[in-house]
């Protein structure tokens, strides 16, 4: 049910959705909710966590001029359908870094780790 959710939400109608087990939420495991709104903020461009101002002054360098990027590649489970790995790239575009935006590709090879359209993937999320 889950990926039949993501894909007509995500991939079909660019509808953010969110999504959890029914056990998981009744049992409330301690963080589960927490991790959960955390996870529901950020789709709705909330900030999650900024720098505090004391910590800025003394920063050896300009926040205004600095990205944060991160970079990774999800495989495929094993009973997965689609084999293809997926790489994503996202960068931080304001001076907190609490707002970013994301770029994705499919790689051409399987469980592929080396991310080889890098260079467009930085480009999307700095222009």
């Amino acid at each position: 049910m889950y990926n039949l959710i993501k894909h007509y939400c995500d991939q079909k109608h660019a509808i953010m959705s969110c999504c959890f087990k029914t056990d998981n939420a009744t049992s409330l495991k301690p963080g589960y909710l927490e991790n959960f709104l955390l996870k529901v903020n950020g789709k709705l461009r909330g900030q999650n966590q900024i720098i505090m101002p004391n910590v800025i002054q003394e920063l050896p360098f300009k926040l205004a001029r600095t990205m944060v990027m991160g970079v990774d590649v999800n495989h495929p489970g094993l009973s997965e359908k689609v084999l293809s790995s997926i790489a994503a790239a996202v960068g931080s575009y304001d001076p907190l870094f609490t707002k970013y935006v994301a770029s994705i590709r499919v790689q051409k090879n399987e469980r592929d780790e080396m991310v080889k359209q890098l260079d467009e993937m930085v480009c999307e999320t700095r222009c």
